[in-house]
């Protein structure tokens, strides 16, 4: 299930605070994958946008980083344990006062385990699960059985595409234009009819 980037498991960590002299700051969920980071002011407002560079980039860009002031880069770590983000310049007192740090990415799907506890699933994905476990048991113990696991596999098969279709449902990126207000005009202006 991680090996796509599903909408559902898009999250947003929201007004992260900043701390004079701390570069590193932990998310609230594993991530996958980026989507941008802004610093915003003291009045929620995107204060200016973050370049995303990978951890080899940024460990060879500039190795003394020591800078200090309000965050331009940033980078994600540890996808597989915590998720952690680390911005570059390291905030400084007046950026840690004057801004906050917002950032979106995909996070990871967690282990399902036998326990109790609620997973944030969408309802659609349920089936997906069971099919696909239906279908694991019965290649083990129905080997023989091609016709049962042809069924077993389209049943699989069109729960995922289901998931799919749901996830593209809704489509919440940014659009990739803007139409701007119109120029406005000096004096008048004639149209020829």
């Amino acid at each position: 299930m991680n090996r796509r980037d599903w909408r559902f498991t898009k999250t947003t960590a929201s007004a992260i605070t900043l701390v004079d002299g701390t570069s590193t700051y932990s998310l609230p969920s594993t991530f996958k994958r980026p989507v941008y980071a802004q610093l915003l002011d003291s009045d929620s407002k995107v204060f200016s946008k973050l370049d995303y560079k990978d951890d080899a980039w940024f460990a060879a860009w500039n190795e003394q980083q020591d800078q200090t002031g309000p965050p331009t880069v940033y980078e994600l770590r540890n996808d597989q344990a915590d998720g952690l983000v680390t911005v570059y310049p390291t905030p400084d007192a007046s950026a840690a006062a004057d801004h906050t740090l917002r950032v979106e990415y995909f996070s990871r799907i967690t282990t399902v385990a036998d326990s109790t506890a609620a997973y944030d699933f969408p309802e659609e994905m349920c089936d997906v699960l069971i099919y696909g476990g239906q279908y694991l048991l019965l290649k083990e113990r129905e080997k023989d059985n091609r016709e049962l696991l042809s069924m077993a596999r389209a049943d699989y098969d069109r729960a995922f595409s289901d998931l799919i279709r749901y996830d593209r449902q809704f489509d919440d990126n940014r659009s990739r234009f803007r139409i701007t207000p119109g120029i406005k005009s000096f004096g008048t202006l004639f149209i020829k009819v």
